[in-house]
């Protein structure tokens, strides 16, 4: 299995760990079909997607999270950080970049746009500005605080995957 920490550094990938996975798991939540591709490559570079190594590596990622997609349980880079402070940004940085993608989907006409998907992101947009607004310590409350939100997130990202599906389904 491909190391992201590894491949963003060795391919020089601007974006941190939170920022790269939320980014793909929502091209992927988006059902993208052949506009997936196209996408990840302006994200990462032409270059990068392009070498044989890093391809086969990204393929292979995109496998496992889109298996954690399918059986709703995912793993969240975020999760490997012992500090909430550090889960708190990472969670930031994950919804931020998610809720990147799928704007881009739906300003690109890949996603129909609809209330809900748009209160959806309302709420991840507002998730997203977390690090920003709040201090959170590790208290018992605020490590209860943070494992809701996660679930939101969770449920959130669930919930567009089926939408999207749903919408194909109906075309």
């Amino acid at each position: 299995m491909m190391n992201l920490s590894e491949f963003i550094s060795n391919n020089e990938i601007p974006f941190s760990q939170d920022e790269f996975q939320g980014f793909l798991v929502g091209l992927l939540a988006c059902n993208l079909k052949d506009n997936f591709k196209d996408e990840l490559k302006l994200f990462i570079g032409e270059t990068i997607y392009s070498d044989h190594n890093s391809q086969k590596n990204i393929e292979d990622y995109i496998a496992l999270l889109l298996k954690g997609l399918i059986s709703k349980d995912i793993y969240l880079t975020f999760d490997q950080n012992i500090e909430l402070s550090e889960k708190v940004t990472g969670i930031a940085d994950w919804t931020k970049y998610f809720s990147m993608s799928i704007n881009l989907a739906v300003d690109k006409k890949y996603l129909r746009n609809s209330v809900e998907l748009q209160e959806l992101l309302f709420d991840l947009m507002e998730i997203g500005k977390l690090s920003e607004k709040y201090k959170l310590t590790q208290d018992s409350d605020d490590q209860e605080n943070f494992r809701i939100i996660r679930e939101f997130v969770l449920n959130s990202v669930y919930s567009i995957y089926n939408l999207t599906r749903e919408s194909d389904e109906k075309k």
